[in-house]
């Protein structure tokens, strides 16, 4: 028997086989809130279940109080909106509930779509629980903060729910989806998540829209109790928190890595911070806990770029908290970006000859490097639209549709992608075992052509990589 049924749909088209699949953290979330109030919960991650509508329809025989559907922008809304007519199909008056980024920043659009009947906005463990207790008494939805739903063709947006105190949460319902744990694990790592916004004002960043400047953060003998059960049920010794930005309350984590080491529980672990944030004595303290491993959002070599999308941050503190990262042997794991619609060629040089630097003075490194896309709910995207040569989706569907890292715009360079930076990024790396003994010798070749190219900034007029691209010869080791 299920009373709610949370779907997590595909990411892309033809799913996300032999790429890493991260758990479904929202909904184990909202289902542990669900479960706390009595609600018989099932989860359903399309990426993994090959069967997931035959699994849905079974679900629906249930005649569930409400299907939740989480959504980002791309393709996830397309898979999203293909389970909500199926849902509909099968029986049209169980409500399709939507959730998650997209909806949440353009919730008035999203409810146009006649395939969903309510968006629970922003934060959905309060929310939800509310809602069920009301569709299942069968009364008016005009007293539940927090969503938006149409009432004779009317769209209502009702106020806004107060913020959620993630320190006052249940621990998230990770035996929901304990089938399917080991695929959730990346090189042994398995994400967790423990806090929610950040406080800095970067106008690409969605964190300002959504989050609106709200803050809030497990504390650290709650955390630690969600390790204690991860490491004692499934045996996972790494792990890595995905927060908006983790030391964003240092406090917490002090309690944390003290909790780790009284309970004796020996894991290694890293999460996403900020550059600036990589000081002494805390980054010791952190290591000494286990820490061998942060991802960094960098996103530009230049000091120009940097101050134009409010970074706060400057090239010298970047390659400070390398230093620093060295010196306690924690892999710093960058992302930079190229795109932003102010940038030059120039801009670009130096964010490649800065990641050639970062990785020179401390070799324990990763990169990612992505083109820019511009996100609703950011300020920088209300700058775009109003440039010319921008379709701003006018639907959900639209919306659907938006890979703007393989569309044409006025952001692109017609002469160089940073697809193609990452792909001889990425070549650097291979090793030649992985090619055929036929193309070894070819590959060498390259490999030294595309180190080169690196160390000097040329990143123009690359065919070599396009072909490579084309062929399928080379595959990031990031």
């Amino acid at each position: 028997m299920t009373d709610i049924l949370l779907i997590f749909p595909l990411l892309q088209d033809k799913g996300t086989k032999g790429a890493i699949t991260f758990p479904p953290l929202n909904l184990i979330f909202i289902a542990s809130s669900l479960e706390q109030a009595g609600y018989k919960v099932k989860i359903i991650d399309c990426r993994l279940e090959e069967d997931y509508e035959e699994q849905i329809k079974n679900c629906l025989k249930d005649k569930p109080i409400l299907v939740g559907l989480t959504c980002m922008t791309g393709y996830q809304i397309i898979a999203a909106l293909k389970l909500s007519e199926l849902i509909c199909k099968v029986n049209a008056d169980i409500p399709v509930v939507w959730g998650g980024v997209h909806p949440s920043l353009l919730p008035g659009q999203t409810i146009k779509n006649p395939l969903i009947d309510i968006i629970i906005r922003n934060e959905g463990e309060l929310t939800i629980v509310e809602l069920a207790k009301t569709l299942a008494a069968g009364d008016s939805l005009k007293n539940v903060d927090g969503i938006t739903y149409k009432q004779n063709g009317q769209i209502i947006h009702n106020a806004p729910r107060v913020w959620v105190d993630m320190d006052k949460l249940p621990m998230p319902s990770w035996h929901l989806i304990k089938h399917n744990i080991k695929r959730y694990i990346h090189n042994g790592v398995l994400r967790v998540h423990s806090s929610r916004g950040c406080p800095h004002t970067c106008i690409f960043c969605y964190n300002k829209g959504y989050n609106k400047g709200h803050r809030s953060a497990k504390g650290g003998y709650n955390m630690a109790d969600e390790i204690e059960y991860l490491v004692g049920e499934f045996g996972i010794k790494k792990f890595h928190f995905v927060d908006d930005n983790f030391l964003s309350n240092r406090k917490r984590a002090i309690v944390f890595c003290n909790e780790l080491k009284e309970r004796s529980i020996k894991i290694t672990w890293g999460f996403s911070i900020r550059i600036d944030y990589i000081k002494e004595p805390l980054i010791g303290v952190l290591a000494e806990a286990g820490v061998d491993d942060c991802f960094i959002g960098v996103e530009s070599g230049s000091q120009r770029i940097l101050d134009r999308i409010d970074k706060k941050i400057t090239v010298g503190q970047i390659l400070f908290a390398n230093k620093m990262l060295r010196k306690h042997d924690i892999m710093g794991r960058y992302s930079f970006m190229a795109g932003f619609p102010f940038e030059e060629y120039e801009d670009v040089v130096q964010t490649v000859k800065l990641a050639a630097q970062l990785y020179q003075e401390h070799p324990n490194t990763e990169f990612n490097f992505n083109n820019y896309t511009p996100y609703p709910g950011t300020e920088l995207y209300d700058l775009i639209k109003t440039l010319p040569g921008f379709n701003e989706p006018k639907s959900l569907e639209e919306w659907g549709r938006y890979y703007w890292s393989e569309s044409e715009s006025f952001t692109r360079k017609s002469d160089y992608t940073f697809e193609d930076v990452h792909l001889m990024w990425s070549l650097n790396f291979t090793k030649m075992d992985r090619f055929s003994p036929a193309v070894r010798p070819f590959m060498s070749i390259l490999q030294k052509w595309a180190s080169y190219r690196l160390r000097n900034g040329y990143i123009k007029n690359t065919p070599e990589f396009h072909l490579m691209k084309l062929a399928g010869k080379i595959f990031s080791p990031f």
